[in-house]
């Protein structure tokens, strides 16, 4: 026997999307700049996942539906009793998110321009991520924690002699969620998933 399950959600959203620019040119070869801008994205709904009390009733007819619901029990108030009491459901949607950026920088060239560094730090707060996770074998997009990423960025680039170039870039990333979120399953502290700290090419 299989539960018939329905599902509808909607989402909408607005705003601006403002960016600032300052630079001040200290002489031929250097300047710095700083930046501060928004980035958003639209949020959206997440796949359904099929749920039921966990009653000896349902355990009988419909054993998928309520083993979904003991999972998020089992994820969200992260015991391994299955309440039949409570009924806890997957988010039917997940909200728009935002990052404010900061940035400061300089660039300099050296040696007549064949020689250019640029080096710059950022900060970035990232409200209401967008977070894909496992839930009961499903994988979904929920709403996760508020998370700050700092770093810094190097670029050397060196034109040699006889036509050769010298390439170096490299950064440090330190990126990391505010508070707990039993939805993601990441606590406060925790490293972005995918967020390298060092990064280096050449």
């Amino acid at each position: 026997y299989t539960q018939k399950f329905n599902t509808a959600a909607s989402v909408a959203a607005s705003g601006t999307i403002p960016s600032f620019t300052l630079t001040y040119t200290i002489n031929d070869n250097d300047m710095v700049y700083a930046n501060a801008a928004e980035g958003f994205r639209l949020g959206g709904a997440s796949q359904p996942v099929p749920v039921l009390a966990a009653t000896a009733a349902n355990q009988a007819l419909n054993a998928v539906e309520v083993s979904n619901e003991c999972a998020i029990q089992a994820k969200v108030l992260l015991s391994t009793a299955c309440d039949p009491n409570i009924l806890l459901q997957a988010p039917a949607t997940f909200k728009s998110d935002t990052v404010w950026s900061y940035e400061l920088g300089e660039k300099s060239a050296f040696f007549h321009r064949r020689m250019t560094v640029d080096l710059s730090a950022y900060y970035e707060h990232w409200l209401h991520p967008q977070i894909e996770t496992a839930m009961s074998g499903f994988n979904i997009t929920v709403t996760g924690s508020d998370a700050a990423i700092a770093g810094l960025d190097l670029q050397v680039n060196a034109l040699l002699p006889w036509g050769f170039r010298f390439l170096l870039s490299g950064g440090y990333t330190h990126a990391q969620f505010l508070f707990d979120s039993p939805l993601t399953g990441y606590p406060a502290g925790y490293s972005i998933p995918d967020t390298p700290k060092v990064t280096a090419s050449g």
